[in-house]
């Protein structure tokens, strides 16, 4: 394992994050909501805004199992920072496919103790100076490989971050994905995932419902201790969702195949997937 570094500007990085006047603040709706679209696009465990402070990494906000604060020298985000930045916007993703493989992490603590995080991918948040400050990250539990089309998506989830943190509109409304400014984007996929919510509600089930229903549906008949595990939720809160999804004939449970009546085994049946591929269609429109 290596640990994070500072950064070469490191004192004038930190004036620059105090500066923002956000950290130890309260959690805000507008990077609420772009924790929430982010987590939904890229059907991800953990969602974060992280500030890199001297020692620490701070959350402004997040979904999913993420700490408050922790070590900066075991965090992700603290070698994110130091990441190289050239004139590209693609320059500021440090993107980590599996920790295991990776010599930086792959006997960090994050890794081989909970929350056993297996993939990482962070966009550096810089001021208006140009000092690296944070980053709005995913991590996952499986190992993972974002697309050309997803990296473009999450660069601009990552600008409508930075705009907020420096409330400097002017600073990037000429920037562009695919000729569509970043607060159109921002517009348009909070559209859309008010349009996903009402498919859901129509449907009578909520995100955590859909969540398991996911991650059923990709895994092929797990076992409820992996679907727990992976989707962070709790054993006795997933007994009752699952519970909830049968009795709306979306899941169903079937004693493990080899025989052993104790284990259980979840299936969807065709009404639950149906409801998936409904969603991810939505999805597809971004």
């Amino acid at each position: 394992m290596l640990l994070a570094s500072e950064t070469k500007d490191e004192a004038e990085r930190l004036d620059a994050l105090r500066s923002l006047n956000l950290l130890d603040t309260k959690s805000e709706q507008r990077f609420d909501r772009i924790c929430a679209i982010t987590q939904l696009i890229f059907n991800a465990p953990t969602v974060a805004v992280s500030l890199v402070d001297h020692d620490r990494v701070w959350v402004k906000s997040g979904v999913g199992r993420y700490i408050k604060e922790s070590p900066r020298d075991t965090s992700f985000c603290g070698h994110a920072i130091c990441t190289k930045i050239t004139n590209s916007d693609h320059s500021r993703i440090m993107e980590v496919q599996n920790t295991l493989e990776d010599e930086r992490f792959f006997n960090n603590p994050n890794v081989i103790h909970s929350p056993f995080v297996r993939y990482y991918v962070g966009f550096v948040l810089q001021t208006a100076s140009k000092r690296n400050v944070g980053t709005l990250c995913i991590e996952d539990t499986r190992k993972r490989n974002l697309s050309t089309r997803e990296k473009e998506i999450f660069v601009g989830l990552g600008l409508i971050v930075e705009a907020e943190i420096n409330k400097d509109v002017k600073q990037l409304t000429s920037k562009t994905i695919e000729n569509q400014s970043i607060f159109e984007l921002a517009d348009r996929y909070e559209n859309k995932l008010k349009e996903i919510n009402g498919l859901l509600k129509h449907e009578r089930i909520n995100y955590k419902e859909w969540k398991i229903l996911n991650y059923v549906i990709e895994n092929g008949n797990p076992i409820p201790r992996d679907v727990a595990q992976v989707t962070n939720i709790s054993k006795p809160q997933l007994s009752n969702i699952v519970s909830r999804l049968e009795t709306k004939g979306l899941i169903t449970r079937k004693h493990y195949k080899d025989g052993d009546r104790r284990k259980i085994q979840l299936s969807t049946t065709q009404k639950g997937t149906s409801i998936w591929k409904k969603t991810l269609n939505k999805l597809n429109e971004l």
